[in-house]
This record gives structure tokens, sequence and C-alpha cells, in this order.
């Protein structure tokens, strides 16, 4: 059967839609892929073979080369996005702008609120238990769909038992998971191999449980199995948490595109590496769909039991506490900003409480596109935050801050790190630019305190710096060299 009319008129469409929208085009070409995926594999289902120009192509080819056209569909979204995250700069305030003369230009990079660690409560001098337990209640709950669908399903008549062994292989799996988290996540700094380290960790403890307690249990193929579902799934959360604005849309759509993922996988493994007889790829769209809806379950209740109060940090030595709903470590999507234009610029402002809860509600923001501009102003400063990272466009109080906790300050310490958020190239060249045209310009890095552990960002210079954490009002110590910036033919020192 050769290639249908319809799919090579679907691609004609898609880069018809990309050259009007990126993204869409992108993320049209998921569901064309999707649509192609699983019209094949209803062809092969009922005996049929594809070709390609005449060329015939076997069952395993076809879907090897859908999960091939998934990565190049992969990679244009996230061309797309940053694309959107970098956006036009014609005619934006000098602050953001992308000077032709200054500096080495580069695509802006997308910020983010939440890490893979911070995520499950694993980053910080302190860990985030709530956090974790949360995540093993939100499997839990997942696993509870196809316990349900077994009932419901059952003849009239019939009786349906879940053996104890059931229930401890449904408590088991989360438990190892979350434990393998722990070791892998928590002291690695990159997510991408603290994320290998945990599939690595929770597929020697699985199969070192499986071995001890399931006679029969064979290594061929399971272990690889084992293995893919932790990583992808982590994979899968590191790449929504960049791309998705919203903490609920991030782990819903990695849930069920890891586990739609997963499942092309497991048949690819049985047919290419156990190579069990009469075993051909199948598409049960039932159990997909129960899939989908448990994936949706663990999102609602993972991210909503994020934003219980027992989920949140609390500082080191200090007492609870009190966090506003819009100011939760968390992101809260139902924050409130008084937005103006100005032509094709879009400013967004809103009080804060602190420096801390002005800090706390501009990570909320996610990824913010050019010519947009959030600032929110405190009885310490005004804080601001664009496409590029933290700026500031007036002088803010270094010490004597108002703070949200009634502990007593700690005494000075040495700060941990300074270390950049966003774009750090850009900033420096913006700055450099107002510094160049006689305005108020000033580089804001995060300096991570060295009671706390909080990053507060804070305008630093050259030389010797001693700046007061916005979290538990300790004076942190630090030293940052001199960066010279070229504007034009101009070298200017920020």
């Amino acid at each position: 059967m050769l290639f249908n009319p319809v799919i090579v008129g679907a691609i004609v469409g898609q880069v018809i839609i990309a050259k009007v929208s990126r993204i869409a085009g992108a993320i049209v070409g998921y569901v064309i892929t999707t649509g192609i995926l699983l019209w094949g594999l209803s062809i092969y289902g009922h005996g049929h073979q594809l070709a390609f120009f005449g060329s015939p192509l076997s069952q395993p080819i076809f879907v090897m080369l859908c999960l091939v056209w998934y990565g190049f569909d992969t990679k244009e979204f996230i061309a797309a996005k940053k694309t959107i995250s970098q956006g036009s700069t014609d005619g934006a305030p000098l602050h953001v702008a992308n000077m032709a003369g200054g500096g080495t230009s580069q695509a802006t990079k997308t910020t983010r609120e939440i890490g893979l660690a911070e995520l499950f409560g694993l980053k910080g001098q302190r860990i985030i238990w709530g956090r974790l337990i949360m995540f093993l209640v939100a499997n839990l709950v997942a696993q509870m769909v196809f316990v349900v669908q077994a009932i419901v399903t059952i003849p009239k008549g019939a009786q349906v038992s879940f053996p104890l062994e059931y229930w401890l292989s449904s408590l088991i799996v989360p438990v190892i998971l979350c434990l393998a988290l722990l070791i892998g996540l928590r002291w690695i700094a990159s997510e991408w191999a603290g994320a290998a380290a945990a599939a690595l960790c929770y597929t020697i403890l699985m199969t070192s449980v499986r071995l001890l307690f399931y006679r029969g249990y064979h290594l061929s193929g399971n272990v690889i199995n084992t293995f893919l579902w932790p990583l992808l799934t982590l994979i899968g959360f590191i790449l929504a948490l960049r791309l998705c604005r919203s903490l609920f849309q991030a782990l819903l759509y990695s849930e069920i595109l890891t586990g739609l993922l997963l499942s092309l996988l497991y048949q690819c493994i049985q047919l290419l590496i156990i190579r069990r007889p009469g075993m051909h790829f199948s598409l049960d769209l039932s159990s997909e769909l129960l899939g989908i809806v448990s994936s949706a379950l663990f999102a609602l209740v993972f991210w909503s039991g994020l934003r219980l109060k027992w989920c949140q940090p609390q500082l080191l030595g200090s007492a609870p506490m009190v966090v506003s709903s819009a100011a939760t470590a968390i992101t809260d999507d139902r924050l409130q900003w008084e937005e103006k234009r100005s032509g094709q610029n879009r400013y967004c402002t809103q009080r804060g409480r602190s420096l801390w809860h002005a800090t706390e509600i501009l990570k909320a923001v996610g990824s913010i596109p050019g010519q947009t501009y959030y600032a929110v102003e405190t009885p310490d400063g005004t804080l601001g935050r664009d496409t590029f990272g933290f700026y500031t466009e007036a002088p803010i109080k270094t010490n004597g801050l108002r703070l949200e906790t009634s502990a007593p300050a700690p005494g000075p310490v040495d700060s941990v790190s300074l270390t950049a958020f966003g774009d750090a190239m850009m900033s420096q060249t913006a700055v450099a630019q107002l510094k160049s045209a006689g305005e108020y310009a000033v580089f804001v890095l995060l300096l991570e305190c060295g009671h706390c552990g909080y990053k507060s960002p804070v305008e630093t210079k050259a030389g010797d710096i001693e700046r007061q954490c916005y979290a538990c009002g300790a004076v942190n110590r630090t030293h940052r060299g001199t960066i010279n910036v070229f504007v034009g033919s101009k070298m200017v020192q920020i």
C-alpha cells in the first residue's frame, strides 16, 4: 500500500501553517506524526504492509521512522519556543534591547522557575519531604484508575480480587522511585546526569527486589524496560519544565507523552530484542486512553499537593514563614497584574510586601516574550524582570530590609555563590548600553545566602560586596570581578 495522498497533503499544510506561526506548525507536526503512526499500526494490524515509493517497509522500520520523526518535531518545537522567548526588539526600551553595536548577540535562553531537584524538594540545605510524599501519593492515586477499571469491566456474577502482592507491588514501585530520586538528584548538580543516576539506582533496586521476591523473573528485556521508565519520565519532566509556562501543564504533558512513548518502546523491545514468536505491534486504544486518565489524575494530585503549606520551603533557623498564594515557591497561575501598553511594549506591575515577595512573584511568571516587562514595587525598591532576567531601574536597598520572618537576622556570613538568571550575555549588553547613554543600570545577579541558601537577585558591582539576604536577613559578603563590555568601539565597565 502506498502512502496515502492525505498524508502528503497534511505535510504540505503543516509547512504552510509554519510559515504563518512556527509554534503552531510544530504542534501540527506532532499531530500529523501521531496520526501517521496510528494509521500505520492499524494497517499492519490487519495484515497489510506500507510501501515508500514502491519499497516495502517492515513494521519495526516504520515505527522507528515515526520515532525519528517525533525527534524532528521536538527539535522544531524547541526552536519555535526559543524564537518566541527571544521576541522582537523593535521599539523596545533600552534596558532590554539587543543593541547591534554592543557585546555578542545570542539567542535568549528560556528561564524557568523550577528545576527537577526543586520539583521534588531535593535542592537546598533541607529536603522538603512533603514533595516526595506527595509524589508517592500521586502515583498511588493514579494506580487506582486501573483498579476501578478492573472492577467495572468484570462480567456479571464474576468476582475480582486483588492479592496482597498486587498492593505491595503498587506501593513498592513509587517508594523505590522516591529513594532513587533522593540518591540521584540530591548531590548531582546536572539535571541530566541526575536523571540518569536516579534511573540507574531505580533499576538496580527494583531488579534486586524482583530477583529476591519473584520466582522465575528473567533479566532479558525486563532490565531495559525497568531503566527506560524512570529515565524517560524524568527527561519528560525536565523538558516540560523548560518549555511549559504552567506547572500543571508541565506535569500533565510530560506524563501523557512519556506514557505513550513508553508504550511504543516496550513493544519495540519485545519485538526487536526479546523476539517473542507471533509478537507484532498493536495499539489498544482503551488502554492508552486509560493511561491518559491516569496521567491526568497524577498531575492533578501532585500539582495540588505541591501547593500545601508543608510542601513549601522554610528558612533554616527561623520560624515558619507566612507565604501568600501569590508568592509560593511553586508557580501560581492566578497572579493578578496591572497591565499597561505603550506602543508594542507591554508593562505589568504589582505591589509586593518585600523584596523576597517580589522575587517569588517574578520567578513565578515563567518565560517572558520580548517587549514584555514585569515589575514588583516594594517598600525597599522595585525589582523587575524581562526576557533576559532580573533588572532594576533605580537603586534598591541593600540593608535594613523588610523580612517575611519575625526571627532575628543572623550575623554576617560569606555568600555561597553569585550566579546569573536568564541570559547573562544580553543582560550585560543592555546594562552597558544604558550606562553608555548616561542612564541608571546595574548588573543583577543571584546571591546564594551562606546561612539559608536562598538566592536573592541583588545589584552588583566590581569589588567587595555586602548584601542582605531577602529571606533570612543575613548580611552576605562576596566579591565580583570586573566586567567590561564593548559598545561599538567603546569599552564600558559594568
